[in-house]
């Protein structure tokens, strides 16, 4: 049974501050002192342990001040879909897009199984037409990337890649990428890195003890443009989950992302993120001393509440009531939701919301040595795909459905 959808909706931060102070004598007079004051901390402490570097990030202190704080634009510079009566714009279960170095964009137009490419200001240029499976079908793109030369790799539903020219031909396709792995059939991509090497996420067999939240393990396998294996970056921590027939709801799940030549992984369970090379090395550690909120009984009931309600689309009321009574709950809130690495190596670190209101997404930004630069937001529907040096690319769809891919500027003040 999958966890009810409705796990998306909304994250209250709570700080606690300090509310009392304690008069001290002292040589007859009264000072005013804070009680338990934590001791003063620089903004950025950098260690190194075993060659690995640390950077611990004090909230208190971004680099960013309200002047130079960066900010998206009010409103989009260009969209592409959601317009009326033009084919070319028509846009549907869009995956991926990017922006390439000529200044157009490309879409992977999954639900329609083609790329499109657009210019700088949204004019349809080409479609590239997918490869077919065994009953002449176009197999789904799924994940972009440019290659040196104006070359376009495609990663496609069956995890074969393709690599198409400059002018849309297709140059090359190769096999369907194989793990290996018995025990996960669907691999998914995790991201692919400059040079074209290919990131799949595997699930390895583990404890499976019924009744036991556990952090799950994932491996991250590498793999070339031709499908051949390249090697295993290790195993990381990911999801927790309560095994057997219940569900452990607002567990962490671990979130990845790569960088040009390596990859960022974070557990959630906690505001750490670890940069590691293709040789397994770890890099770098960079933490920010935030804590999550904590899950309250409003959040429970609120969260049974709605997932009774979905569950009642195939089950009877009384038997929805029955899964939810089995659910167990996390104290605290996972510490964010999403990772993306930009295109100068800043890490954009989403936070997370379970209960949206319509108030705009948070990001939280560190620049590519691991330093705290600050908050921003970001439309609430904003899927982000692409930030580049002065841009954010990403899908939003309308109530109705209607997709399009929106190119946000990114102002960065002087």
């Amino acid at each position: 049974m999958s966890v009810p959808s409705i796990h998306r909706i909304g994250t209250r931060r709570r700080r606690r501050t300090l509310s009392r102070r304690c008069l001290a004598p002292l040589g007859g007079a009264l000072l005013l002192a804070a009680c338990g004051a934590p001791p003063p901390r620089e903004a950025v402490i950098v260690g190194d342990s075993l060659g690995i570097t640390i950077v611990d990030n004090d909230e208190a202190q971004p680099a960013w001040t309200l002047d130079s704080a960066w900010r998206l634009a009010r409103t989009p510079a260009v969209q592409i879909g959601n317009v009326p009566l033009d084919e070319t714009q028509q846009l549907y279960r869009v995956r991926h897009s990017i922006r390439l170095g000529d200044g157009s964009i490309a879409v992977a137009n999954t639900g329609l199984g083609d790329v499109r490419v657009y210019d700088a200001q949204g004019m349809h240029l080409r479609t590239l037409a997918m490869p077919p499976d065994e009953v002449r079908e176009p197999i789904r793109p799924i994940r972009l990337h440019e290659l040196p030369g104006d070359s376009l790799l495609v990663v496609l539903m069956d995890r074969s890649v393709a690599v198409y020219d400059s002018l849309g031909s297709m140059a090359r396709r190769s096999k369907p990428v194989s793990t290996d792995m018995e025990s996960d059939p669907s691999p998914t991509v995790s991201g692919i890195l400059g040079n074209g090497t290919i990131l799949l996420k595997v699930f390895p067999p583990g404890d499976t003890t019924a009744g036991e939240v556990q952090r799950t393990r994932v491996r991250l396998l590498t793999f070339g443009t031709d499908a051949s294996p390249l090697g295993s970056l290790g195993d990381f921590e990911d999801l927790t989950v309560l095994h057997g027939d219940g569900i452990y709801v607002f567990g962490a799940d671990g979130v990845e992302a790569v960088s040009d030549s390596t990859l960022w992984y974070g557990p959630a369970d906690r505001f750490e993120l670890r940069e590691v090379a293709l040789d397994r090395s770890t890099r770098r550690i960079v933490r920010l001393n935030r804590l999550a909120g904590d899950v309250t009984q409003v959040d429970r009931t609120a969260y049974e509440h709605a997932a009774v309600g979905e569950l009642e689309d195939t089950l009877d009321e009384a038997a929805a009531k029955a899964v939810v009574e089995k659910f167990q709950y996390a104290e605290r809130f996972p510490a964010y939701a999403g990772l993306v690495v930009d295109d100068a190596g800043n890490l954009w670190v989403k936070a997370y919301q379970w209960f949206g209101m319509g108030q705009p997404q948070k990001w939280t930004v560190f620049d590519r040595d691991g330093r705290f630069l600050g908050d921003l937001t970001m439309p609430t529907l904003m899927e982000v795909h692409h930030i580049g040096e002065d841009f954010v690319l990403g899908r939003m769809a309308d109530f109705r459905g209607r997709e399009a891919i929106y190119f946000y500027p990114l102002i960065k003040p002087s």
